[in-house]
């Protein structure tokens, strides 16, 4: 970083690239070059041909309050670095306690999935028995048509024998008191 500093009308300026300038408001170049151009900051052309910028120390962070880039950005070297750490801290346990929180909430779904695919499992074997139970059944039922079917057949041939056995026994006993009194007159005449 240039640090070429000057008193210009009683406020201490640096003299900054834009580049510079950019890096140390931690800010875009074109950023810094819309800043310059709001803040009407005076414009000076350097001997290596960039544009030099006087810039009030005012508008510079205090370089004891620089942070460290990289893992540690968040800390800080001055005393609101404390509050900056604590910051930091309180960041890692809300993301620590979010990832158990995360860990628990997959482990239960993970239970839930595997209690849902017995319950699948089962409801798979109940329909199957039901279809088993379906098919006995229909088998059943078609089997007590069957017998009710020769139920009515026998019925109705034993109908048709009762009313042949009517229809001879009353041809038969005409026929048997002939005989008996056949038999009679011969036993009598003995």
């Amino acid at each position: 970083m240039n640090v070429a500093t000057d008193v210009m009308a009683d406020v201490a300026v640096r003299l900054l690239t834009y580049g510079e300038l950019a890096e140390a408001l931690a800010i875009k170049r074109e950023s810094a070059r819309q800043l310059v151009i709001r803040k009407h900051w005076e414009r000076r052309k350097g001997n290596d041909g960039k544009a030099r910028i006087a810039v009030p120390l005012s508008a510079l962070p205090d370089p004891s309050t620089r942070t460290f880039s990289g893992a540690g950005a968040e800390a800080s070297l001055t005393p609101d670095g404390e509050a900056s750490e604590l910051r930091v801290r309180i960041s890692e346990l809300a993301a620590s306690s979010l990832r158990t929180k995360l860990a628990e909430v997959e482990a239960e779904l993970r239970v839930r999935t595997v209690e849902l695919e017995v319950e699948r499992q089962d409801a798979t074997e109940l329909r199957t028995k039901l279809a088993v139970r379906t098919v006995e059944l229909e088998a059943k039922t078609i089997e007590l048509a069957t017998e009710r079917q020769r139920s009515d057949e026998l019925r109705q041939s034993v109908a048709d024998w009762r009313a042949q056995a009517q229809s001879l026994a009353l041809t038969i006993p005409s026929a048997r008191r002939w005989r008996w009194k056949w038999w009679g007159k011969s036993s009598g005449a003995s």
